[in-house]
């Protein structure tokens, strides 16, 4: 992966990007390249930045398929954050997986870590989520062994939205 981004360092267009987004010029569209070159462009510029990459599709499939992309260049770390679609075949099943995958990207998103990229789409973006200061202030961590009152443990879950059934 070096030698590619050595490569892509010398490019003047490839500067121009880095160069803006350094001076906080943001959001950056790339168009006139390939899907594959477009994630390996990601790749480098968050590598060369030192910063993550939160990349935002045009749809549901486009987002499923940079995501796959962005897989290989970054060794496992990339989120995918779904739209909140129905599915018509087993739907609670499929809500509680695509509720996971949006909760795994906010606490990665909460916890300010490193070297990792976010792949959604803007329809994904716009629907409702717990606001970020609640969901810092009521993240509760459990272990084996670790006690805890039922119900405090359900006084939290009903404020971050979970529904007693």
């Amino acid at each position: 992966m070096n030698g590619f981004l050595k490569i892509l360092e010398s490019l003047a267009d490839f500067e121009e990007i880095t160069g803006g987004l350094k001076k906080n010029q943001s959001p950056v569209s790339v168009t006139g390249v390939s899907d594959s070159v477009r994630a390996h462009l990601a790749f480098c510029v968050c590598k060369t930045l030192g910063k993550n990459a939160f990349i935002v599709a045009a749809n549901q499939s486009a987002a499923k398929q940079i995501f796959e992309d962005m897989k290989f260049f970054f060794d496992g770390e990339v989120l995918f954050f779904p739209e909140k679609e129905l599915v018509f075949y087993d739907i609670e099943a499929a809500a509680n997986d695509i509720k996971k995958q949006r909760l795994e990207v906010l606490d990665k998103l909460a916890c300010g870590c490193d070297s990792f990229c976010v792949v959604t789409t803007a329809s994904a973006l716009m629907s409702a989520t717990v606001p970020k200061k609640l969901y810092e202030e009521k993240v509760i961590s459990l272990s084996v062994g670790d006690e805890i009152e039922l119900d405090e443990l359900c006084s939290i879950m009903v404020e971050l939205g979970y529904k007693l059934e």
